[in-house]
């Protein structure tokens, strides 16, 4: 039953409650050892259109599959987790330059764009990847936050760096809102399944996290 709180019951990666606090974990352990951790959150471009022309059954195959792909492209001290839907999250911890976490991105979006068989049919979909890396001191609401600023604004195009000065241009996207809404409501049917009620959950707000 513990397992099934914090897991997605679908591919059994790590769900949207225990990224964050995996995350937090690591932003401690990063201090301590001033280093430094980053963030990809990864969306499946078309996947809509897969589910609806192959029916749901097909979809989850091909999300099982997908998610697989995830964690064969990660490091073994990496969490690769699936916050729902067909977004998916990676930590990277003791990271040593933002190229490296680039590059990375590169080669995943590569992987996930290969070809798949599914039904009898060849799928091929695109990926798109929000990245935002953190100094120690940072919190994790300000590092989800980033993450999920580049993802709402590079939809279809590879991935995107929130880097400092492009995070208030980044904020005004017009897709922004509606992930903070669909993560802020996913985190409370986690945490009702989890301990059985809702817990007040606060919206990721990029404006708020700069004025703090």
């Amino acid at each position: 039953m513990r397992r099934l709180a914090f897991h997605d019951a679908l591919t059994l990666l790590a769900n949207r409650n225990l990224f964050r606090d995996r995350v937090q974990h690591a932003l401690t352990l990063a201090q301590r050892h001033s280093t430094c951790v980053a963030v990809m959150f990864i969306d499946l471009d078309n996947f809509k259109n897969i589910n609806d022309s192959l029916g749901h059954d097909a979809g989850d195959r091909l999300l099982r599959a997908l998610a697989q792909r995830i964690v064969t492209a990660s490091c073994s001290s990496d969490t690769v987790a699936r916050l729902g839907g067909d977004e998916f999250a990676v930590l990277l911890e003791g990271v040593a330059a933002i190229t490296d976490v680039e590059r990375r991105a590169e080669a995943l979006i590569q992987i996930l764009e290969m070809p798949l068989a599914l039904d009898g049919r060849e799928v091929r979909g695109t990926a798109s990847i929000g990245i935002a890396s953190s100094a120690a001191e940072a919190g994790a609401e300000a590092l989800l936050s980033n993450a999920l600023l580049a993802l709402g604004c590079v939809a279809g195009q590879g991935f995107l760096f929130a880097r400092a000065g492009s995070l208030e241009q980044l904020s005004q996207s017009p897709f922004v809102a509606r992930r903070k809404q669909l993560w802020t409501a996913q985190a409370a049917r986690e945490e009702l399944s989890a301990t059985g009620r809702f817990k007040a959950l606060q919206a990721i707000d990029p404006q708020a996290q700069g004025a703090a």
